[in-house]
């Protein structure tokens, strides 16, 4: 087994603070060397933000909330490391970045109604080539 280097950090960019003060808290993903970066969708003052700690400093609600927010998105993205690695993926940073946000059609999982009707989708594209119209309907009505 190769050996990873692996880390998951958060920052926060003063110089991107909009009007009311408040600067996005941004991940980024490294593995090997390799950076992706992304945005958590939260946001903060950047006075309240630990560098060290990579947290919001505090004992506040909202400290409180968005702390536990960026560890629910840090465990997240240990889930999709986990999951990419049970399907045989080889990781990349950009790849683990693209799993966490759902852009990864293998991790996003189908429900059973979704399935047939693709199935139904791609027979009715036959019906007349090999397949007829009535083995479709019957299918269809089974649907």
């Amino acid at each position: 087994m190769e050996r990873r280097t692996y880390a998951i950090n958060f920052w926060v960019s003063p110089s991107k603070a909009r009007k009311n003060g408040k600067a996005p808290i941004n991940i980024t993903i490294t593995l090997n060397g390799q950076r992706a970066s992304l945005s958590s969708n939260k946001m903060i003052a950047p006075n309240d933000w630990d560098t060290t700690r990579q947290r919001v400093k505090g004992t506040n609600e909202t400290a409180k909330l968005i702390n536990e927010s960026l560890l629910q998105i840090k465990n997240k993205i240990y889930k999709k490391e986990v999951e990419l690695l049970e399907r045989g993926y080889i990781l990349t940073a950009d790849l683990l970045r693209d799993a966490y946000q759902d852009k990864i059609d293998a991790i996003q999982t189908k429900t059973l109604n979704q399935i047939y009707q693709e199935f139904l989708d791609s027979l009715n594209k036959v019906v007349g080539k090999g397949t007829s119209e009535a083995t479709y309907y019957s299918y269809s009505r089974t649907f």
